[in-house]
């Protein structure tokens, strides 16, 4: 009976051990999936940071490297994917919409410069047509002048 006794404590024993290393596994595959979670949702949030910095002049290979990080490390994020999802959503839009202000500035800009430069222009040749009709005005003054002492 001594015999059996020990027999069974130690297979009782031997299942408390796969039990334990069960749990220990599961344990770790929680820790590592947490990781996973974590590292994920801090790759998206590093993508919109770069992209709240976009310009018109970044924004495609900002764009595009976004992209690739939210295919890549959003399906990981676990619990935080719908926040994440949402916040991307909302920062790319924020982004694009800057970008197309900046741009528009951009243009109005070169288009007033451009009518400066044509009024300008316009200006100045107005300016030399005034000046060659007074060197003509100022010509024929000199003529009558001229004439009027001989007389």
């Amino acid at each position: 009976e001594g015999e059996e006794e020990r027999e069974e404590e130690r297979k009782r024993r031997e299942q408390q051990g796969k039990i334990k290393a069960e749990q220990d596994e599961e344990k770790k595959k929680k820790l590592e999936k947490g990781f996973r979670e974590q590292n994920a949702a801090r790759a998206v949030l590093l993508g919109l940071q770069k992209l709240s910095e976009a310009s018109p002049e970044n924004f495609e290979a900002l764009k595009v490297d976004f992209e690739k990080v939210m295919e890549k490390e959003l399906p990981e994020a676990g619990d935080q994917k719908e926040m994440l999802q949402a916040e991307a959503e909302r920062v790319f839009g924020f982004a694009k919409h800057y970008v197309e202000q900046v741009k528009q500035q951009q243009q109005e800009a070169k288009e007033k410069e451009r009518l400066h430069k044509e009024r300008q222009a316009e200006l100045e040749k107005q300016a030399a047509e005034l000046l060659q009709h007074l060197v003509g005005l100022l010509a024929e003054a000199e003529a009558a002048s001229a004439r009027a002492e001989v007389l």
